[in-house]
């Protein structure tokens, strides 16, 4: 049976640059806010609102989990707050582009393994809204149709490293755990599929290390190539 490949997205395919993106993305949200909440605070919630999302799994979506926390940290409604932050992704997100590079030669394999005809699950951390998910596709040249999905915070209700993230999307699509193999640059949130019996390959070029002991393959970017065109 055909390999269903799972690719992480931001650090494995874009790399972006997180000190300087960080400062740059909680700026522009900051800045979407400051009419209703002020800009310390807008951090701060959102912060809260992201453990919260992470670390709750329960039958809402992650952005129902999110904005829920949100309005009440701010008591603001949360159909004004995703109004302000869909502005936000629409009008500015995209200057962040400049701060981001391509890992040129994962996507060169991405492409080499499309053009093979496996299916891919684009399994991005499923933490930002699906505008902002699919514009970072699109600075690599993609648009979110060429795949089997992205995962987004609209879709998911569990965030890595939890297994019901994976667990839900083998679910979604009839999958076995050992025909699945889950590409990734961090140790902890990515190789952490390798639990459920997925095969895990490791990109070590921008690794995000850990103390975590999961059975995978290492490789590099030009290792991962050289391994997907011999499929």
């Amino acid at each position: 049976m055909m390999k269903t490949y799972f690719f992480d997205l931001d650090d494995t395919l874009l790399k972006l640059n997180w000190p300087v993106f960080e400062k740059a993305y909680y700026g522009g949200l900051a800045r979407a806010f400051s009419a209703l909440i002020s800009p310390e605070k807008t951090i701060d919630y959102i912060y809260q609102s992201y453990l919260y999302m992470v670390a709750v799994i329960d039958q809402r979506s992650n952005k129902e989990k999110f904005y829920a926390k949100m309005a009440e940290l701010s008591g603001i409604e949360a159909k004004v707050l995703m109004a302000k932050e869909n502005a936000y992704y629409e009008n500015e997100y995209d200057k962040l582009q400049s701060i981001t590079t391509k890992n040129e030669t994962m996507v060169q394999a991405l492409r080499r393994l499309q053009e093979k005809k496996y299916p891919i699950i684009i399994a991005s951390q499923p933490v930002f809204p699906a505008l902002a998910t699919h514009k970072r596709l699109a600075w690599l040249g993609f648009d979110a149709a060429e795949f089997l999905k992205v995962t987004t915070f609209e879709t998911e209700r569990a965030c890595k490293p939890s297994l019901a993230y994976y667990q839900n999307l083998l679910n979604e699509f009839n999958l076995q755990p050992a025909d699945c193999v889950m590409v990734g640059n961090d140790r902890k949130e990515d190789m952490v599929a390798t639990q459920l019996g997925m095969a895990g390959i490791l990109i070590v070029d921008d690794i995000l290390d850990s103390e975590d002991d999961f059975v995978c393959q290492e490789m590099t970017a030009r290792e991962f190539l050289a391994y997907v065109s011999s499929r």
